[in-house]
């Protein structure tokens, strides 16, 4: 095995390189011919029963919804979208008087308001050690507003507009009051200890 700076020979049980003082790690000699990045640090990597998961490959994407909400962040960051949801819909969108401006501004708007949505939805999930994918049935529901909007008188599409109604109403309380999971879990630290 070589030392990762200075190249030097170094046996499998040394832990330091005795040229330079280099640590030397499993993966110095192979750091670039290894397939899959090198598993996460111990306080990002624990589940809820204490052993470490070193099956997580991060992706680009779990690296934006990585993290975890307290409730009292997940209520005033409701809160705030509310307001910002108000205003826009007030102040900006009865502005603007051309129709596909409207219709443009408007998707754009309403593509990074559910953005925002999603990403504090999953932390909130992520703190009771659950994953965002727990929220599915909920933006389930916010297309079937839209196909209940264009629908209106189909009783399959209503029915099932009502059942997701009342599941969207239980899921945000579940979110609201259920307590997050104590000390580091799966997604990240506790939030309120940090």
């Amino acid at each position: 095995m070589k030392c990762s700076n200075c190249q030097n020979e170094v046996n499998d049980n040394d832990k330091f390189c005795s040229r330079c003082g280099t640590p030397i790690t499993l993966l110095s000699e192979t750091a670039s011919d290894f397939p899959y990045p090198a598993p996460l640090p111990p306080e990002q990597n624990i589940s809820t029963n204490g052993r470490t998961n070193n099956n997580q490959m991060p992706t680009q994407i779990s690296s934006i919804f990585k993290g975890r909400m307290n409730r009292w962040r997940y209520f005033i960051s409701g809160i705030l979208l509310s307001i910002i949801y108000r205003t826009y819909e007030s102040a900006i969108l009865s502005q603007i008087e051309n129709y596909y401006a409207s219709i443009f501004v408007n998707l754009l708007f309403l593509i990074i308001f559910y953005l925002l949505c999603v990403y504090i939805t999953t932390l909130r999930l992520h703190d009771m050690d659950k994953s965002g994918w727990w929220a599915l049935p909920f933006y389930v529901f916010l297309i079937f507003i839209v196909i209940a909007i264009i629908y209106p008188e189909n009783p399959i599409i209503l029915s099932l507009f009502v059942i997701l109604c009342i599941y969207s109403v239980f899921f945000k309380l579940f979110l609201l009051f259920k307590k997050g999971t104590k000390g580091p879990n799966r997604f990240g630290l506790d939030p309120l200890k940090k």
